[in-house]
C-alpha cells in the first residue's frame, strides 16, 4: 500500500505529518508527504510514487489533480474538507462524480456532535484530530521553567478565563495562532508545542469554535492535568457532554473543580485518540483490513508502554 499526503498542515494541527508517520510504522506500507516545496508537476509527482491512496485537503485540489485522477481511476482520494463551506463541498462531489475521481469519502476533523455539514449524497466522515506520538522526535530545546496553570488557545482568551486564571499563582497564556502572537505569553507554531505542555502543572486547552483540537490530545500525553473549556459559557454543556462520550469516561472536563483522573484519561487517549487510531480508521473504512490490524497492534504496544 502507498499513500501520498498532501501537506496541508497548519498552526493548529500536524494531522498529514503524523498520518505519513503512521502509515509508515507499518509494514508494507509507505507514505510519502508532499509539500510546496517539492520542484515536480503533479503529473511527474504521481507517476514517480504511484500511490495506491492520495489524502488532500479540499483546499489543494488543482486542476492538474482533477486531471490526472481522472484517468486514474485505481487511486483512491479521500479529502480534508474541515474548513470548507457547504456549497464548495458540493461542488467537489459533482466534480468527483463528472470526472469518475475514485473517491471513497470526505472527512471533517470535529467529532459528530459539532458538525455542521450535511451529508447530502456525500459519503462525509469524522475523523478527529488525535495526538502526535511523532512530535518529540524533533528534539526541540525550550526554556527551563515551571509553572501552575498553561492556557492554550486560538483566540484571545484572558477576558474568557480571568476568574479562572486568578487562582494560580503562576500561569501563561500560549498560542499557536499567528494573529495572537502580540497578544500572549508565549506565541509557539503546534510543532514545538509538545516541549512546553510539561511545564505546567495544569493545562487549559480553549477554542474559538466548538471543536476537540488536536493541543487537546497532545496535551493529555505530554502534559500533566489536562482540561478543556468552550468559549462561551453556553457551550459548557454540550462540550462536556461530548467529551464524556468520545473519551469514554464519567468526569467533567470543563471544570477545574471536577475530580478526574488523569492515568485513566491518558490511558483513554492513547488506546483511541492518537495519530494511529486516525490512520487506522480510514482503513477500516477503506476496508484495508491488514493495515488496520497491524495499526491496532502498534496501538496495543503504545498503550502498554
Amino acid at each position: 500500500m502507498r499513500v501520498l499526503i498532501h501537506n496541508y498542515s497548519t498552526s493548529q494541527t500536524t494531522e498529514p505529518l503524523y498520518l505519513t508517520e503512521a502509515f509508515n510504522a507499518i509494514e508494507g506500507v509507505t507514505a510519502n508527504l508532499w509539500s510546496a516545496q517539492v520542484n515536480a508537476s503533479t503529473f511527474d509527482v504521481f507517476d514517480s510514487f504511484k500511490p495506491d491512496l492520495f489524502i488532500t485537503d479540499i483546499k489543494m485540489i488543482s486542476n492538474d489533480v482533477i486531471k490526472y485522477l481522472s484517468s486514474a481511476p485505481n487511486i483512491e482520494m479521500l479529502v480534508n474538507v474541515s474548513d470548507a463551506r457547504q456549497e464548495h463541498i458540493d461542488q467537489a462531489k459533482d466534480v468527483f462524480n463528472e470526472n469518475n475521481i475514485n473517491c471513497p469519502f470526505m472527512f471533517f476533523n470535529n467529532p459528530n456532535e459539532f458538525n455542521t455539514l450535511k451529508r447530502k449524497g456525500i459519503d462525509l466522515a469524522s475523523l478527529m484530530l488525535g495526538a502526535d506520538i511523532y512530535l518529540s522526535k524533533q528534539n526541540v530545546d525550550s526554556p527551563e521553567y515551571s509553572a501552575d496553570l498553561g492556557v492554550f488557545s486560538d483566540y484571545d482568551a484572558r477576558d474568557r478565563l480571568s476568574e479562572e486564571v486568578s487562582n494560580f499563582r503562576t500561569y501563561h497564556f500560549l498560542s499557536s495562532s499567528e494573529d495572537l502572537a502580540g497578544e500572549v505569553d508565549i506565541s509557539m507554531h503546534h510543532m514545538h508545542t509538545y516541549s512546553l505542555f510539561p511545564k505546567y502543572k495544569k493545562s487549559i486547552v480553549t477554542t474559538k469554535e466548538p471543536t476537540i483540537p488536536q493541543s487537546f490530545f497532545d496535551s493529555v500525553i505530554y502534559g500533566n492535568d489536562t482540561y478543556i473549556m468552550p468559549r462561551y459559557e453556553n457551550q459548557r454543556d454540550k462540550l462536556s457532554e461530548t467529551m464524556k462520550k468520545v473519551l469514554g469516561v464519567g468526569f467533567d472536563l470543563t471544570s477545574l473543580d471536577s475530580e478526574i483522573d488523569f492515568p485513566l484519561l491518558k490511558r483513554k487517549v492513547l488506546e483511541s485518540h492518537t495519530c494511529l487510531s486516525r490512520a487506522k480508521r480510514i482503513c477500516e473504512k477503506l476496508k484495508r483490513n491488514e493495515v488496520a490490524d497491524k495499526l491496532q497492534q502498534e496501538i496495543e504496544f503504545l498503550s502498554w508502554v
